[in-house]
């Protein structure tokens, strides 16, 4: 038997029921439209904060009317990986080697 949670609904109860008023602004990871009611809520009660997006190149155009909360996982990913570089002088391939002892570079994800 297949057990399907239901994180969408769970989400939108936590976030505009339960927890509104500990929080100033919600952050919410997700690019799936079935949020968007989850959305115009929390901006009537000026609790929008910010949408972090996963996918840059996926995401749910019924979201488009909040893209001045957008943010991308996949930007914020290169932006401190460069940041990492400049305070330790290392790039993915010196960490990978220093974790693993090896040289390859096959198993790094970019």
């Amino acid at each position: 038997m297949k057990v399907k949670g239901n994180v969408d609904t769970d989400l939108v109860l936590y976030a505009s029921a339960r927890e509104i008023d500990n929080y100033d602004k919600a952050v919410v990871v997700s690019g799936d439209g079935d949020f968007l009611s989850l959305y115009d809520y929390l901006d009537e009660q000026e609790k929008m904060g910010v949408i972090l997006i996963p996918n840059k190149q996926n995401y749910s155009s019924l979201l488009n009317k909040y893209a001045k909360h957008f943010d991308f996982v996949s930007v914020n990913k290169k932006k401190l990986e460069r940041e990492k570089q400049k305070k330790t002088g290392m790039n993915l391939q010196d960490v990978h080697y220093k974790v693993t002892g090896r040289g390859d570079t096959l198993n790094i994800r970019h």
